[in-house]
């Protein structure tokens, strides 16, 4: 699908729901795809976790220790990958 096909599919997926109802759902859609993502190695969702946990809110708690692990994670993805 992609990282932004899945939001049509939400939006013209279901025409019913209210545009704060489809928000939340895709944030949650959103958290779930960039954690699968980062754990096979993807920098981007490591970054977009990254500023999740450093803005926090909308379910998400505001952490430090975790917006630090996905930066200090893209660090270690670009000496491994040699970028």
């Amino acid at each position: 699908i992609g990282k932004i096909g899945f939001l049509s599919i939400i939006y013209f997926g279901l025409p019913n729901l209210k545009i704060t109802q489809i928000a939340i759902l895709f944030l949650e859609t959103a958290i779930e795809y960039l954690t699968n993502s980062s754990e096979f190695g993807d920098a981007d969702a490591h970054y977009g976790l990254s500023i999740l946990y450093h803005y926090g809110g909308h379910g998400v708690e505001k952490s430090k220790e975790k917006e630090m692990y996905h930066l200090d994670t893209i660090d270690l993805l670009k000496v491994y990958s040699g970028k």
